[in-house]
């Protein structure tokens, strides 16, 4: 859906956030990396459907919570 030019037609103003802590595992920060390159590689193609954002949290791990995403992200 990310990928898909057809899904920005739906809703067309929501986006995609990814949100890694920067004390998680390798796995989760790996795949964010993954995420983001793969949404870069089609993005300069015109092949996306929604905007992404990949946000890393300083100090955060795996189980993010008490974070207040509507200033956060702002």
């Amino acid at each position: 859906m990310l990928l898909d030019p057809e899904a920005g037609r739906t809703l067309p103003r929501c986006k995609v956030v990814v949100v890694w802590g920067e004390n998680t595992l390798w796995e989760m920060a790996g795949a964010a990396w993954a995420v983001e390159k793969l949404y870069k590689e089609h993005e300069a193609v015109g092949q996306v459907g929604r905007v992404l954002e990949v946000v890393e949290m300083p100090g955060a791990n795996h189980f993010v919570r008490s974070f207040n995403f509507s200033t956060a992200l702002l």
